[in-house]
């Protein structure tokens, strides 16, 4: 993450930018890369830019407190017509509120990628992606004739081969990618031989270092916030808490969020002999709850297999909970000298590293304290300030200085 922000004046006094947020999934539940984007723009409305977002579905300014300007689509249609009518009112807006930058917060949704690259073609405006976290799917290993080849051969299915080769356009096109650490920033440029990554890095809010005033009682003895789904080692933490039970019967384990896999980690949970100890709470929007959750545990267990930020992390050790994680190059680059780390995919080491902490209190009281000062690195301001002069500096720029990269994608 860089330590120094570098200060460019901007091309106008007031910047505005077109965020383009067209999730895939029409829910409320909000994810923590559409809480990140949400605190990343009112840092950015605090530097003086004014953000407009497009969206779809439940605004996520009805979850999250937001300082943007939040327009919500019709997504009734047809993909074709919606495409359509999201990237008429795209330019639409754009046009009409003078944006000088269009930015995808998150590279995951494909409608909003084909709209944002639409939107920063015809207007000629600098185009900006967000890249959260790391992807898995097969087909962002490969490259595009490979794609095309599986393709033509029925390999593949034409939705996610799409959808790769309209990641690769925009990463070519785009006058920055906005990622949330240099792991994430190497990984991505040998992969895809990016050029243009700018490393933001993230912050905490404040509300997460302010004491809530109740008493300091610990309900459960380890806590997990995410998703629901596959590579967050849920199954993992499930049998080392059965690990767990062999030295601390009583210990009980509290699993907040929901995904696809949530019916069957249930399901391993019932089965687990301990299975009585281990809470399911579901998807919990209000993050003033969440962060009762995690203050209402002895620890935070991330157990992933591939990460970004993991934004819980610094969130549990603002409040004071120590965190045992994955010892994966993401999560190490991030929190290094603050948490434990285990290896992946081990059940026994991540058992045994629960229990040398649970067993120990002034072991535990050291990492909560060394977590703590650790979270108060991570500023929302400055990853708005690096926001901002990479804006800034591409509005500097003769009119479109890049040029879309339309014949040559690997």
């Amino acid at each position: 993450m860089s330590e120094a922000v570098k200060e460019v004046r901007p091309r106008s006094s007031r910047m505005r930018v077109l965020a383009v947020l067209i999730r895939t999934n029409l829910d409320n539940e909000i994810g923590g890369s559409e809480r990140s984007f949400v605190e990343l723009s009112n840092a950015l409305v605090q530097e003086g830019v004014e953000v407009d977002t497009l969206e779809i579905g439940s605004s996520v300014a009805c979850s999250v407190t937001s300082r943007a300007n939040h327009y919500v689509l019709n997504s009734s249609g047809n993909l074709p017509l919606r495409l359509f009518r999201y990237s008429f009112d795209a330019l639409r807006i754009a046009r009409s509120r003078d944006c000088e930058v269009i930015f995808a917060p998150a590279v995951y949704w494909p409608q909003t990628i084909f709209v944002a690259l639409l939107t920063s073609f015809v207007l000629r405006r600098p185009l900006f992606i967000g890249i959260p976290g790391p992807f898995k799917g097969e087909e962002d290993k490969l490259t595009v004739p490979e794609l095309l080849k599986q393709r033509l051969e029925g390999r593949r299915a034409l939705k996610t081969t799409t959808a790769a080769v309209l990641r690769r356009l925009a990463f070519r096109s785009a006058n920055g990618l906005l990622f949330a650490t240099n792991h994430l920033a190497q990984d991505y440029g040998k992969k895809f031989s990016l050029k243009n990554a700018v490393v933001i890095g993230r912050g905490v809010n404040d509300f997460w270092f302010q004491p809530d005033g109740s008493p300091a009682t610990k309900e459960y003895d380890a806590v997990f916030v995410g998703r629901l789904d596959e590579g967050k080692g849920v199954d993992t933490l499930i049998r080392a808490w059965d690990l767990v039970g062999d030295s601390l019967p009583s210990a009980r384990l509290l699993v907040v969020g929901t995904g696809p896999r949530a019916d069957e980690y249930k399901r391993i949970a019932g089965e687990n002999r301990l299975g009585h100890n281990i809470k399911f709470v579901g998807y919990v929007n209000d993050p003033l709850e969440v962060k009762e959750k995690v203050q209402s545990s002895r620890l935070l267990v991330l157990p992933s297999e591939d990460e970004g930020f993991a934004r819980v992390v610094s969130e549990a050790m603002a409040c004071g909970v120590p965190c045992v994680i994955s010892d994966i190059p993401g999560l190490r680059e991030t929190y290094s000298g603050a948490a434990v780390f285990v290896p992946s995919k081990d059940s026994t080491a991540l058992a045994q590293a629960i229990i040398s902490l649970l067993v120990d209190g002034t072991k535990l009281g050291q990492l909560s304290r060394t977590g703590m000062i650790h979270a108060r690195k991570f500023s929302w301001s400055n990853s708005a300030a690096l926001t901002y002069n990479a804006f800034a500096e591409a509005c500097n720029r003769a009119p479109w200085e890049r040029v879309f990269e339309l014949a040559v994608v690997t």
